[in-house]
């Protein structure tokens, strides 16, 4: 339960309730048409609802659960109210994303609830908001043979005007007009053009993407990063891999261990074979719990690297279905390290966005089952 408490309110103008409506409206739903949302998720399946609760003078007034296409339908309420900050809870329906991928849909899940929280606060920021995040204790839910039945509150995040700035707040190294264009116009490259990406294109890219993480998070990243760029029509001959958080740059390249074949690494989505780039984001392995913690931080950086894709003009798509095994094979994986996080890119094909695909399912040979979730147990991990 939310306290009834009023916490500190630093500036509220009349417009304030029709202001959090917009930025609710550009940092979850932007465009709104053919599932074309402002957030990314793994099998375009939103396996989510939120709950909004608004700040009237002292009271707390609830608006929701909604999913994110009926979100839209309470967003006139909240402008049209005297809201002067709002609460928004945000939880996992784990039975939409298991029914597609199976017990690891419990690790995407989590990571979409990532890219929420990465959208509204760089939309918060942007817009002259606090945006403070409190993530709940939500493991606890997956833990046994039998995942909940219903949906698990995984955060919170209060969001209030800035003390006494009405204005557009800045971040350093990143073009203002830019991110918010981002922001706007995110979406998932189904096709890939013929054009090559240039090393020095995708460092922009990645440069962009780590400023906009640091901003976001302000702490270290526990993943490492392993960037495979298509040479031409040779096909894969570099690859690239980083430290721990840290993002890839123009640094002599390696080759890569073993072939690489796209189509067959992303479960036969043959658009994968037009990708200029792979980025696999690895994590070590612990337990459950430390994953889906981790979760929600890849989940956060995936959307910085969405908005970084859309402000140097590269196309992207993060792909749940993904074979893990061939993963650490072709990119050289240490037996210690598993893949958590995969996305393409490349430059604009033709296609438009992705569509809702919840009724395709990824073949189950891409994924080991592990009918027990032990979540301090490193040996019950998902991805043994």
């Amino acid at each position: 339960m939310l306290s009834t408490d009023i916490p500190p309110r630093n500036f509220v103008s009349p417009a304030t309730a029709s202001r959090l409506s917009a930025l609710l409206q550009v940092a979850l739903l932007g465009q709104g048409h053919h599932r074309r949302y402002a957030v990314p998720s793994a099998g375009a399946l939103y396996p989510y609802d939120l709950a909004l609760e608004l700040q009237i003078g002292r009271r707390w007034e609830t608006l929701g659960p909604v999913s994110l296409p009926e979100l839209a339908n309470i967003l006139p309420a909240l402008a049209s109210s005297e809201a002067t900050a709002l609460s928004l809870t945000i939880s996992y329906r784990p039975a939409i994303s298991t029914a597609k991928y199976g017990e690891r849909g419990l690790v995407y899940g989590i990571q979409d609830c990532g890219h929420l929280i990465a959208s509204l606060k760089l939309a918060a920021f942007r817009s002259g908001f606090s945006c403070n995040v409190s993530v709940l204790p939500f493991a606890d839910a997956f833990a046994g043979s039998a995942l909940p039945s219903g949906s698990v509150a995984v955060c919170r995040l209060h969001i209030e005007p800035l003390a006494g700035n009405d204005d557009l707040t800045d971040i350093p190294g990143i073009n203002a007009d830019h991110l918010d264009q981002a922001i706007r116009a995110r979406r998932s490259a189904n096709t890939f053009g013929p054009d090559w990406l240039s090393p020095t294109r995708l460092a922009g890219l990645f440069s962009c993407a780590q400023s906009l993480h640091s901003h976001l998070l302000g702490r270290e990243a526990l993943w490492q990063a392993h960037l495979a760029l298509r040479d031409g029509p040779n096909g894969w001959t570099r690859t690239l891999q980083t430290g721990l958080g840290e993002i890839p740059g123009l640094g002599a390249p390696n080759p890569l261990p073993v072939g690489l074949d796209p189509v067959s690494l992303f479960c036969g989505q043959v658009f994968a074979a037009d990708a200029g780039a792979i980025l696999i984001l690895s994590e070590q392995l612990g337990n459950w719990r430390s994953s889906l913690a981790q979760s929600l931080s890849l989940g956060q950086f995936g959307h910085c690297l969405y908005l970084a894709a859309a402000m140097n003009g590269v196309s992207a798509c993060c792909v749940g279905g993904f074979d893990y095994t061939l993963a650490a094979q072709s990119f050289g994986l240490d037996a210690d390290r598993y893949a958590a996080y995969a996305m393409l890119f490349g430059t604009a094909g033709a296609g438009a966005a992705k569509v809702d695909r919840s009724n395709r399912k990824t073949p189950r040979a891409a994924f080991v089952p592990f009918p027990t979730r032990d979540l301090d147990n490193t040996h019950a991990h998902p991805h043994l």
